[in-house]
């Protein structure tokens, strides 16, 4: 008994491996955005309001300041 096997022809092979090319490239292409998204976030502070007054009990000024943070990051102020 002799087993005729055939293979999938080289057009049907062709196309299954570029989708598989173009699936693996998609996937990289998505995973790359995410991490540069995580790489290029960064923080901007910006002052909204500002002033200074003297404190005649304290003998001292009283500087206030209002910010905000319009970054895509959190903000820390030491």
């Amino acid at each position: 008994m002799k087993k005729t096997r055939k293979g999938i022809s080289p057009v049907i092979a062709t196309v299954i491996i570029v989708s598989v090319a173009i699936a693996i490239s998609v996937a990289v292409a998505f995973w790359m955005t995410g991490i540069t998204g995580l790489f290029t976030r960064h923080e901007r502070i910006e002052i909204t309001n500002a002033y200074a007054e003297w404190n005649e009990t304290a003998d001292c000024w009283l500087v206030v300041l209002q910010l905000r943070n319009s970054g895509s990051d959190d903000a820390t102020i030491d």
